[in-house]
This record gives C-alpha cells, sequence and structure tokens, in this order.
C-alpha cells in the first residue's frame, strides 16, 4: 500500500514537470520502494543472510563502468566509441567474476584485522 502511495504521490509531482523522465523516475522510485518492504517483511519470515560486501562491489563496479562511459567514451567517434564499450563491458564481466570468486573481495572486506 505504501508503494501506490508512493507511486501516486511521485507521479503526480514528477509527471507534472518531467514528462516522460518524470514517470521513469517514478517507476524506478515505486519499483525500489516495493523491494525495500518486501525485503524487509520476508526477512522477518525466512531469514537469507546475504553476503552485502559482494552485492556493494559490483553496485560500485556498475557505477563506476556508467561514469567512465558517459564521461570518456561516448564522445568517441563511432568505432571507437562501440570498441569502447565493448571493451569496458567485458572488463565489467571480468571483475564481477573475480568478486564473486572472491579473487579481488579481499580489497573489499570491512572486517578488521586482529
Amino acid at each position: 500500500m505504501f508503494s501506490v502511495a508512493v507511486t501516486v504521490t511521485c507521479s503526480i509531482v514528477l509527471v507534472k514537470y518531467l514528462g516522460m523522465i518524470g514517470a521513469a523516475y517514478t517507476y524506478v522510485l515505486a519499483t525500489l520502494t516495493m523491494a525495500g518492504i518486501m525485503y524487509f517483511i520476508c526477512q522477518k519470515f525466512y531469514y537469507v543472510k546475504y553476503d552485502w560486501g559482494k552485492i556493494l562491489a559490483i553496485i560500485f563496479l556498475f557505477i563506476g563502468s556508467w561514469v567512465l562511459n558517459d564521461q570518456f567514451i561516448v564522445h568517441l567517434p563511432n568505432i571507437s566509441r562501440i570498441t569502447g564499450q565493448f571493451i569496458l563491458l567485458l572488463l565489467f564481466l571480468v571483475v564481477a567474476w573475480m568478486v564473486s570468486l572472491k579473487k579481488i573481495y579481499f580489497l573489499l572486506s570491512f572486517k578488521s584485522v586482529k
């Protein structure tokens, strides 16, 4: 029910000022709200221990590759842009695979050393 309230409120405010982009932002906010609420409700009934270090590492890796693409690669000529985006995609997949295998996970560990 809370997600419906977020959807209606954001639709009224964002669509009025931003149009279709506001509708897209509304959809993302409503989906994130619903996912967050479902996470907390489901954790009460069936606890799942997530490896938040890996999840955050992959999220930061995605954001970093997106920023690299947006700031540097998009402005290249056509064939160079496609090649750069392909190399960036391969780099993202290799580093995400290494994180999943804990090859570089020790760099992202938040545990204190005793």
